[in-house]
């Protein structure tokens, strides 16, 4: 052992307050490598049928990482987590030691069977410079029991790629009985280059019957007409993939995927992972203890 090696360690307060109808949290934290101080304030209000999440952070050399990479520490990105594939093609990479920004949500329920969603987050660098912003809007309405559909509209600005993107979503949900459902959605998304002026569009399809808990079964197709790009040089412009998916013994799920996918991100509870282009088949086993 390296007695010589100095410690590194974070140090943090938290603090919060709860009413019947206004919640607020705040948590400060310091690195003993830094002079800088992070914070991370959120407060929710509810009155009537509105409910209005106000989130804001100050991420300043925070970023706590072991001789491998990982980060030990993850805090709140303050972005909209989608559920949606292509919303998820462009989602904002945390960094803990140089951004802060805000996220504003606003949900209205008029009645059981309505309700309406509107979110806004951006995000900079300490130096003023745009990394991230986002719009979205999200109707969701029970037609009867057996139907509901929802319709989205997402815009947003990655530093990344340089790009804006505008991606209208529509979705439904036919519950044929308890236990069986059909799930289908269009997603279309308009790409803007802003540093070459180009444009492009991905579509996606997705059908699915799901017979809860046992097993669901996709077909997914995607198409982009990026590839008529004078600059950009693809093998292919359609995917086409199905997926089995069977649950067994209560925490236990296998996967089997065949046909190709388009390389993308694939984003799970915050965390979103870079997937390349694939064709062939793809078996997965997941164990949750």
């Amino acid at each position: 052992m390296d007695t010589n090696k100095k410690l590194n360690n974070i140090g943090a307060i938290r603090f919060s307050t709860a009413q019947d109808w206004f919640d607020f949290y705040g948590e400060i934290a310091k690195s003993s490598w830094s002079k800088n101080i992070s914070y991370y304030l959120a407060s929710n209000i509810v009155y009537s049928n509105f409910a209005l999440t106000m989130e804001y952070k100050d991420y300043n050399q925070l970023s706590f990482k072991n001789h491998y990479r990982t980060e030990y520490n993850a805090a709140p990105s303050l972005t909209k987590e989608h559920s949606y594939t292509l919303l998820n093609r462009h989602p904002h990479a945390l960094n803990m030691n140089d951004e802060k920004g805000y996220q504003v949500e606003l949900t209205y329920t008029p009645r059981d069977d309505w309700e309406f969603m509107l979110n806004h987050s951006q995000t900079f660098s300490h130096d003023k410079n745009r990394i991230f912003e986002e719009y979205f809007s999200e109707i969701h309405h029970y037609l009867n029991e057996s139907i509901e559909g929802r319709l989205a509209f997402g815009w947003n600005y990655d530093f990344t790629t340089n790009t804006n993107n505008i991606t209208p979503v529509f979705d439904v949900l036919l519950n044929i009985s308890s236990y069986d459902q059909l799930h289908l959605s269009y997603q279309h998304q308009h790409t803007i280059n802003k540093f070459d002026k180009s444009e492009y569009d991905n579509e996606f399809l997705l059908m699915e019957y799901s017979k809860s808990p046992y097993f669901s079964i996709a077909l997914v197709g995607e198409y982009t007409n990026k590839y008529q790009l004078i600059n950009v040089n693809m093998d292919r412009h359609i995917w086409l993939y199905g997926q089995v998916s069977i649950n067994y013994w209560t925490n236990h799920r296998v996967s089997i995927l065949y046909g190709s996918r388009q390389a993308g991100f694939v984003c799970v509870g915050g965390i979103c992972r870079y997937e390349p282009e694939f064709e062939g088949i793809e078996i997965q086993v997941i164990n949750r203890f």
